[in-house]
């Protein structure tokens, strides 16, 4: 029902989605909003929530980014930062069985986080051709050959499918 109107704003913010800032994303328009979250969230004016559960991953990715990003080389720990720090927080999986699509098999022989290294690019302009090239050849491998055999909601198992794909 909302506040005193009926009126209900919901704000929904990933300050690491800032990398869309060719699309108008401004990290720092997300953290001054986030301070004034908390800030009414304090006084009992707003409700403040995480999403703290990964529903679209599996265990094993959620695990490899925990661990990549909680380390601290890249963020902040979530309880340590500052005004304009973004801290990482780290992400929970629901159990196997939970999930809406599960891996039932693999023999791709790779890893649920994979580094590319792209340090012989120039510049990140010609790097970014460089790396659509190896995700779009990675993504026909996975599908044509990597042997992996999803199951959606305990249903039969099938072969992974490009839908299936997210980037």
């Amino acid at each position: 029902s909302g506040g005193p109107s009926g009126n209900l704003l919901v704000l929904i913010g990933d300050p690491k989605q800032a990398i869309y800032s060719f699309r108008g994303a401004d990290v720092y328009a997300y953290l001054e909003a986030r301070k004034e979250m908390e800030r009414l969230s304090k006084s009992g004016q707003a409700g403040l929530y995480s999403l703290e559960v990964n529903w679209r991953s599996q265990p094993e990715l959620v695990a490899g980014f925990n661990a990549l990003f909680g380390g601290g080389a890249w963020f902040s720990s979530p309880h340590g930062t500052g005004t304009l720090e973004i801290g990482y927080h780290p992400a929970e999986s629901p159990a196997k069985d939970d999930l809406p699509m599960v891996l039932a098999a693999d023999t791709s022989r790779r890893r649920a986080l994979n580094m590319i290294d792209l340090t012989q690019s120039a510049s990140p302009k010609h790097a970014k051709p460089v790396l659509s090239r190896f995700i779009a050849e990675e993504i026909r491998y996975i599908v044509d050959h990597g042997g992996l055999v999803v199951r959606e909601n305990n249903t039969v198992p099938r072969p992974l499918d490009f839908g299936d794909i997210a980037i």
